[in-house]
């Protein structure tokens, strides 16, 4: 793929456009200050001292990303903070935001930065939203609520977890989609790869993490690694019964199977139909991050 330019900060007016457009649109990609009514970019943080920038998605591997990003700078009591780094960020809402997440967007357009994102395979990803989403009463509560189909809360298979997703992306109301299953792009990366332009310098997929982070350290001469955060809340993972289809079991039933865990190879979870909605809502990420469709 040709190298993409990343523009110059001198493009203000398309900046305060882009804003402008997404704020009426309602895409969740934007915390607004009501103080000071300044927009900054959701699940960004920033290291001032060394002018780096990195965004995340939630089941993309975020808690360790964030975690990761803090050790660098130092900020070891935010790596196992009641063993999740994101209560650390949400206990010190008043300082946490100032020092390290007010990301604007002029910010992460200028060159001024060095950015980079943290991504994983749409495919797993969505099972992994798919375990998320139902485990927990709030988060599935919020799903669901948006279909009225309050019944599915417990039991609704990853088949019917994708179908009622497509319909929420056929009526173009994804920006309303509980975070866990949102997409990884964001509008105004996808606006600007249009432009033939890029927002992120690198772009690190979890697949790929230890070669892709390389990079990033070798370019901000930094060393970022992953290790001393010690995870409490993901999933384990198991080995799938050979041969046997998951798409079709009932969550409560693939609970009762193994609690807290899910099969290792996410490709049991999926049919070609079901491969196919993926695909066509999750498209943009597919793209973006030059992920393989097939």
């Amino acid at each position: 793929m040709a190298a993409r330019r990343i523009p110059k900060p001198s493009s203000t007016i398309w900046l305060c456009c882009i804003i402008a457009i997404h704020r009426l649109m309602s895409v969740p990609e934007y915390i607004i200050d009501r103080s000071t009514n300044i927009s900054y970019v959701r699940n960004t943080l920033k290291n001032l001292d060394k002018r780096v920038l990195m965004s995340y998605c939630e089941r993309s591997g975020s808690s360790d990303s964030v975690a990761m990003f803090l050790q660098e700078m130092g900020v070891y009591q935010g790596l196992n903070y009641t063993g999740f780094v994101h209560d650390y960020q949400n206990s010190n809402w008043r300082t946490f935001p100032i020092l390290y997440q007010q990301v604007t967007l002029s910010m992460l357009m200028s060159s001024d930065w060095y950015k980079f994102k943290v991504v994983r395979n749409p495919y797993s990803r969505m099972v992994s939203s798919y375990f998320q989403i139902m485990f927990y009463p709030q988060a599935s509560t919020a799903f669901f609520r948006l279909f009225d189909k309050l019944s599915l809360q417990t039991n609704a298979t990853f088949e019917q977890f994708c179908d009622l997703t497509l319909s929420l992306h056929t009526m173009g109301r994804m920006a309303g989609i509980e975070q866990h299953a949102s997409l990884q792009a964001y509008q105004f990366e996808i606006d600007l790869y249009h432009r033939n332009g890029k927002t992120y310098n690198q772009i690190v997929h979890i697949e790929s993490f230890e070669k892709d982070i390389a990079v990033v350290n070798r370019e901000t001469n930094m060393s970022f690694h992953t290790g001393l955060y010690h995870d409490t809340h993901n999933f384990g993972h198991y080995d799938p019964e050979p041969g046997r289809y998951y798409g079709d079991i009932a969550f409560d039933q693939l609970i009762r199977m193994h609690y807290f865990a899910y099969p290792s190879d996410y490709r049991v979870f999926y049919s070609d139909q079901t491969l196919k909605i993926i695909k066509d809502v999750y498209s943009n990420d597919f793209m973006l991050y030059e992920y393989d469709n097939t």
